[in-house]
């Protein structure tokens, strides 16, 4: 399961990405915001889902 949610901050945009790990198959969550604009952390969650 993959579940990307992204939020606009004071400091820029935000994303929360909820992932199942492949080897452990256990639940896991990742963040990573100060991105300009949503495009950007749109583009993040990709190239990290890859």
């Amino acid at each position: 399961m993959k579940l990307a949610s992204f939020k606009n901050l004071k400091s820029g945009w935000r994303y929360r990405l909820k992932y199942t790990d492949p080897f452990t198959q256990q639940q896991k969550e990742k963040s990573e915001a100060g991105f300009r604009t949503k495009p950007e952390a749109e583009l993040a969650t990709a190239e990290f889902l890859k």
